[in-house]
């Protein structure tokens, strides 16, 4: 197949990549939570996927991507979960951080404090550079009035995703 590119108005064919360009996304994975787990109000938990939709290099475990040796590069993560308040309650807050190394990379916050929530899907993103080793996580932190959220999952729809992948070569 043969890709094409615009030059001055008029499309030509490219049979070959740009030098440093693979046209290879992997190591990538994909797993999913199929079971509701609650999380400490107001305290991060790490989100466990126990389900492997697949795995090109088996990088991933039920909490962890770790990058393989001779993957080095910039990598794209990108995870959903669905936060629930119990049926007696709201939510106030929601934050979502992945963590490199065991050091915080980033930290979404989604504040409802001013018009609370029953449930939410809590999207985050990010584009890190990663050598062989590294690894990546995500944590969870829900706040509450009154008791403890909860990660949804599902066995029929993948409603809590993690998934990530590397960009070209």
């Amino acid at each position: 197949m043969a890709l094409i590119k615009a030059n001055n108005n008029t499309l030509s064919a490219v049979t070959e990549l740009p030098t440093g360009i693979s046209g290879q996304n992997y190591p990538a994975f994909y797993r999913v939570k199929t079971s509701s787990a609650s999380i400490t109000n107001e305290t991060y938990t790490r989100v466990s996927f126990d389900t492997e939709r697949f795995d090109t290099d088996n990088t991933m475990t039920t909490t962890t991507f770790t990058v393989p040796s001779g993957k080095a590069g910039k990598y794209f993560f990108h995870s959903a979960c669905i936060v629930d308040a119990n049926a007696v309650t709201q939510l106030g807050f929601i934050n979502s951080k992945y963590y490199k190394n065991g050091s915080q990379a980033n930290n979404i916050l989604f504040d409802f404090r001013n018009n609370y929530v029953q449930q939410f899907n809590c999207q985050n993103t990010i584009i890190l550079d990663l050598v062989a080793g590294d690894y990546i996580e995500l944590y969870i932190r829900g706040f509450e009035t009154s008791g403890n959220p909860s990660v949804n999952g599902s066995s029929g729809e993948d409603i809590t995703y993690f998934m990530g992948y590397r960009l070209g070569a």
